[in-house]
């Protein structure tokens, strides 16, 4: 049975679509990239409001082969060792539905968590929908982010440029 992980990188803003582009060439196809805002400790930026950085939040989901050798090949293309150059993490993923995978149902081990994480990538404006079709199923609450993805189905080219959504 094959195993996949999630893997997670934040980095600064402007890095994302490197990195999926890099991941691409590496056999890592699709990923989806969250905006977020990172925060600095000193006192000085705080009183200027200078105190909040810009992140993008990047995730891929593969085989466990594929997202470990990416994560050790983006860690020292980035440098991620030095500080404020982002960090990269990954997690188990127990089922995986879509892309070029299908987990069979038949293969599902003994839970030892308390409990699970249900991610799910939406089209925009169905969100609502598969949160609620989540909770009717037992889900006790959710949370709705707004992203772009990067699928494999997404990209294009133009003027042999890559286009990203």
């Amino acid at each position: 049975m094959k195993r996949f992980e999630c893997a997670c990188f934040v980095v600064k803003h402007g890095w994302a679509s490197y990195l999926l582009h890099f991941a691409r060439e590496h056999d890592i196809f699709g990923g989806t990239i969250f905006y977020g805002t990172g925060t600095v400790k000193s006192s000085l930026l705080r009183a200027l409001s200078l105190d909040r950085v810009e992140r993008e939040v990047v995730i891929m989901a593969a085989e466990k082969k594929y997202t470990r050798r990416i994560m050790e090949m983006l860690s020292q293309k980035l440098d991620m060792k030095k500080e404020h150059h982002g960090i990269a993490f990954s997690m188990p993923v127990k089922v995986y539905i879509g892309g070029v995978h299908r987990e069979d149902e038949d293969n599902e081990e003994e839970d030892e968590n308390m409990y699970n994480a249900i991610t799910l990538v939406t089209e925009k404006g169905k969100a609502e929908e598969a949160l609620d079709a989540a909770q009717d199923a037992g889900a006790t609450g959710g949370v709705i982010i707004n992203a772009r993805g990067a699928g494999r189905h997404e990209k294009s080219k133009f003027m042999f440029m890559d286009i990203e959504p």
